[in-house]
């Protein structure tokens, strides 16, 4: 009988494997049995920028009188806030490098994402003061 790896026999295109922080493929270094690198200190800093931009959109959330705008645009804020710590959860238990990197640029996304809606939000309060009203679609 024939060895199913002989008769299967991929060879990966170099330019496009997953690599490793240390330059190995993905598959060579789990055979090694180098793990990746996973960075706690990327994932405490993120976490801190969510925790401080959470706080700046309570705070705005308090200044807003109009419940449309506190319905639909904090709320907006504030889901992709929560993705982005469910995003940061993930990336504590990755199974490859590539994961926990996608794990981290969804989180970072999502932050930069809250925090657009929090400063368009700040625009508007700005410039019409606390008075900010929507006109409700017709």
């Amino acid at each position: 009988m024939r060895d199913p790896a002989s008769v299967f026999r991929v060879s990966p295109n170099p330019r496009f494997a997953p690599t490793t922080a240390r330059g190995l493929a993905l598959s060579d270094a789990c055979q090694s049995g180098i793990s990746f690198i996973q960075d706690d200190a990327r994932i405490q800093e993120i976490k801190a920028r969510v925790a401080s931009e959470r706080a700046a959109v309570v705070e705005l959330n308090t200044k807003l009188s109009d419940s449309y705008i506190k319905k639909n645009v904090i709320r907006q804020a504030t889901n992709r806030l929560d993705d982005a710590e469910t995003y940061l959860r993930h990336a504590l238990k990755p199974t490859t490098q590539r994961d926990f990197e996608m794990w981290i640029a969804a989180a970072e996304l999502d932050l930069q994402i809250a925090v657009q809606h929090r400063k368009g939000l700040e625009e508007i309060v700005a410039k019409y003061e606390l008075n900010a009203q929507s006109m409700p679609p017709s």
